[in-house]
């Protein structure tokens, strides 16, 4: 919406009403008394029922109106007013402290005009008040104007035909009406100016339209949208808006206020009014907006919400596969470890371990959709971390496949899991490499960009500040068009049967938005594909490198370890599996459980070992009941969820690790060494 750049201009009324409606007194105060003293009428409301009441007995000129409200909020009170033939035509200006798009696009869906956030500018107010007041007098002026010119014309012409019979005798008369007459056109013009003055500064397309169909009087962008819509349109009469006939578009549509008409990848709002002199209709004010950014969003909040739910789903059902996992794989290890078997048996062992850690990596790739994964978050410098991940592309995919990476010397730093990095890459260029069978270029591009307050962000949601594009862009065939709102949903994929299992982007978008990021996707049938993702800036150096792993399993010294799990089959295989460690173990199957053992025996427990969830009393519950009892005691958590947040909280207390399921034994037995060596 324009605002009045300077609001001591605007026009001040004693004949406008205004009326707010705010719970807040301090507010209905400042603001009330700043109108009033500018000269408008004020009246104020506590709630939305008394607004509406008000509204229908005094009819206001205009309303401002707080979101938040007792009783019906803001929202449902403007729908109100919109239903409501006596209260229908007011504007409604939102006053609120949010500013979140969706709110925004509910108010405009609820009949609002503007939104003023608070804390309040009095200029501002002001501005506003007084750029949507003269809109409402927009239509009035202009039949007034007409009416008037219509009148002083028959006067003047009146008062000419007398000048002349009495041309002799009252010369000094006609002079006197002929200056008159001037000065009135003069004044006429100079209110036409004003008129269209009013017309040019409305932030939308803006139109006069003739009761003959030909257009009176425009705006600068009512002239590029009728351009579109109807090429000739200043010479000719006026019959259809792009494939809609006119008459169509003045009458109410299916629903709402607004019609819908498209045009091409544009989607635009209009509404017609007519222009009414007594019972005649001599013309239509048409006023038009471009909603594609509106719907965009929309489309994209839909979207948003749909893999949310799916994610809730999946992420379900992959813990409940997890657990079932962690048992064969620590069993198998057990097997391996601990039995001289027959090459053909140990074979075996061997592909039950590949086959269960296979089943892993999917649950895996489900969890990162879902945002349910367990991530290790550390400061990444995406530079050399992609130069040697170019390094690794360039040895695995095909030598007809060209590997490029652009990047200019910046720093790219940001807060992330290099494991689940790494894998996001890499699904995207195994995905490309599919798509280019006959060979191609590969072009991963590192940008750093600032998205500055009032800019439009290139994916809705995206807030203002510092951000590291990653681009990866294929030569391949492209993404048919009624696939690209599909291909982060699971188990969607546009291979062949047996060749894929619709995991691999649905993994990328979950570890993208798992780490506050976006991701975007443009394509085209016979030309490539370019997938954009987005991610903050992490103002922190990168840390050391990872030790390597240790390959001989440490054993320990036949201390005592108290494992809190709640399923028996996983409590029975961590028991069997510290027990081949040297150590000894006692068990308990949750917290409160836990708790009374180390009551017991709390004196010979040297570590702690415990699920994340369990009835009754969970993992992290217990070892904060732990902390409060004054207990030390070296304290691991075993997680399948995504709680990385809480993990890094409870560190500052004193955790002294986790571990993920399904559990590593080598991993296991390492952090065993570490807290009780």
């Amino acid at each position: 919406m324009s605002i009045i750049e300077n609001p001591n201009e605007a026009p001040v009324s004693q004949n406008q009403t205004i009326l707010i409606v705010d719970d807040t007194s301090a507010n209905l105060a400042v603001v009330g008394d700043y109108l009033a003293q500018q000269g408008y009428q004020v009246m104020v409301a506590l709630t939305g029922e008394t607004g509406l009441r008000l509204a229908q007995e005094a009819h206001p000129d205009l309303i401002l109106l707080d979101v938040l409200l007792p009783g019906i909020d803001g929202f449902e009170t403007c729908r109100r007013l919109k239903a409501d033939e006596q209260t229908r035509d007011i504007p409604v200006i939102f006053m609120t402290i949010v500013t979140r798009t969706e709110d925004k696009v509910r108010g405009f869906a609820a009949g609002g005009v503007d939104y003023i956030t608070k804390p309040f500018q009095h200029e501002e107010v002001l501005a506003r008040v007084a750029t949507h007041l003269r809109i409402r007098e927009l239509t009035q002026k202009l039949e007034e104007a007409n009416a008037s010119l219509e009148l002083r014309v028959e006067e003047r012409t009146a008062a000419l035909a007398a000048a002349n019979i009495r041309l002799k005798e009252e010369i000094a008369e006609r002079k006197k009406s002929e200056e008159e007459r001037e000065r009135l056109w003069h004044q006429i013009r100079q209110h036409a100016k004003e008129v269209q003055f009013i017309v040019d500064t409305v932030p939308e397309g803006m139109f006069l339209l003739s009761e003959n169909g030909h257009v009176r009087l425009t705006n600068g962008i009512a002239e590029q949208y009728l351009t579109l819509f109807a090429p000739g349109w200043e010479t000719e009469q006026l019959t259809h808006l792009g494939p809609y006939p006119l008459n169509a578009l003045l009458t109410s549509p299916p629903k709402g206020l607004w019609h819908d008409v498209v045009m091409g990848e544009q989607l635009f709002k209009v509404i017609a009014r007519p222009v009414e002199n007594g019972s005649t209709n001599e013309g239509w004010v048409f006023v038009i907006r471009d909603a594609t950014r509106e719907r965009e969003i929309q489309q994209h909040l839909q979207a948003h919400e749909r893999l949310a739910a799916v994610g809730q789903l999946a992420a379900g059902i992959a813990h409940d596969f997890n657990n079932t996992l962690a048992v064969i794989m620590l069993y198998t290890d057990l097997l391996l470890h601990t039995l001289e078997l027959p090459p053909r048996a140990e074979e075996r062992l061997h592909i039950l371990e590949q086959q269960a850690q296979r089943a892993s990596d999917l649950i895996q790739q489900i969890l990162d959709f879902s945002r349910q994964s367990v991530m290790e978050r550390q400061s990444l410098n995406l530079l050399p971390f992609m130069k040697e991940l170019l390094r690794l592309l360039r040895r695995t995919l095909p030598e007809n496949i060209d590997v490029e990476l652009d990047y200019a010397q910046d720093s790219y730093v940001i807060h992330a899991d290099p494991s689940r990095i790494q894998q996001a890459i890499m699904n995207l260029a195994v995905n490309a490499r599919d798509s280019m069978g006959e060979g191609g270029h590969l072009l991963i591009s590192l940008n750093s960009i600032r998205l500055e307050p009032r800019a439009l962000p290139p994916v809705p949601g995206m807030e203002p500040g510092e951000w590291i594009r990653v681009s990866i862009a294929d030569s391949g065939t492209g993404i048919p068009a009624e696939a690209v709102a599909h291909i982060f949903e699971p188990f969607f994929t546009t291979k062949e049967r047996g060749q894929g299992t619709g995991l691999g982007l649905a993994q990328v978008y979950g570890i993208v938005q798992q780490h506050d990021g976006f991701i975007t996707v443009t394509t085209e049938m016979g030309k490539g594909t370019t997938f954009q993702l987005y991610f903050p800036v992490f103002a922190v150096d990168c840390p050391e490198a990872a030790k390597p792993p240790v390959a001989v399993l440490p054993q320990g010294q036949r201390q005592v370890v108290l494992v809190v799990e709640d399923e028996d089959a996983m409590r029975e295989a961590l028991v069997e599996s510290l027990t081949l460690l040297n150590y000894s173990v006692r068990e308990a199957c949750n917290g409160c459980e836990a708790l009374s053992v180390l009551a017991r025996h709390g004196h010979e427990i040297a570590l702690v070992l415990s699920d994340a969830v369990m009835p009754e009393m969970g993992g992290v519950a217990l070892f904060h009941a732990l902390r409060e009892r004054g207990l030390a005691i070296p304290f691991v958590i075993v997680t399948g969820h995504a709680v990385e947040k809480d993990m890094e909280n409870l560190r500052a207390l004193g955790l002294y690790g986790w571990l993920r399921k399904p559990l590593d034994l080598s991993k296991l037995a390492e952090l065993l060494r570490q807290g009780l060596g």
